[in-house]
């Protein structure tokens, strides 16, 4: 593995038999901070949070291609993204905001939050129409692809989140002095309950 910057960087690597055994892509090396797959596991994208680069490989890992990406200068570096069932839907968390596309990646749309200049950890329902996105004191719904955005309203905010196939359950995990317990806030999320962990 070879650095870059302050990171190390190696190929991306797959697997077709459960984890069994695993092969190098063909794509360059890279420091990947965020991976996503389409349901079938044909479509994946990879993400270098050092350079912003991100690669779609539309035949399970063998061959990859950069698509377009978001400007590192006006959108931050890529902290995480996630896509929809089919792939085509994507959102994309950055250092600075939250961005989405409706097309695997050929165009981002900006979803201003109500709050900038954060890290945002983000995740998607199977069709990508409900989204949720967090950072360290906020965190937010959309049932519409990003279109608009709801606060959720609990007292302990999550560091990471992800959200079930139908959109209807959250799970949100904490980092450092923050507790560890299983909470079920009634009446959040998409009408199912907001399940934190």
């Amino acid at each position: 593995a070879e650095a870059r910057g302050t990171a190390t960087v190696k190929p991306i690597y797959t697997s077709i038999d459960g984890g069994l055994h695993w092969s190098a892509s063909d794509v360059e090396s890279g420091a990947w901070t965020s991976l996503a797959m389409s349901a079938d596991g044909g479509r994946l994208f990879a993400a270098d949070g050092v350079t912003g680069a991100i690669y779609l490989s539309t035949n399970a890992g063998a061959h990859w291609s950069p698509i377009n990406n978001p400007s590192t200068a006006t959108y931050g570096k890529v902290i995480t993204f996630a896509c929809s069932e089919d792939g085509t839907r994507l959102i994309l968390g950055t250092t600075t905001t939250v961005l989405t596309s409706v097309d695997s990646g050929a165009n981002w749309t900006e979803r201003r939050i109500a709050v900038a200049d954060k890290n945002w950890f983000v995740a998607s329902s199977a069709t990508g129409k409900e989204l949720t996105a967090t950072e360290a004191s906020d965190s937010f719904v959309s049932t519409d692809a990003g279109v608009t955005w709801v606060a959720q309203s609990f007292n302990i905010n999550p560091d990471r989140v992800d959200i079930s196939s139908d959109g209807r359950r959250l799970a949100a995990g904490f980092t450092g002095t923050l507790p560890s317990n299983v909470y079920q806030v009634p009446g959040k999320g998409f009408g199912n309950g907001l399940l934190l962990s």
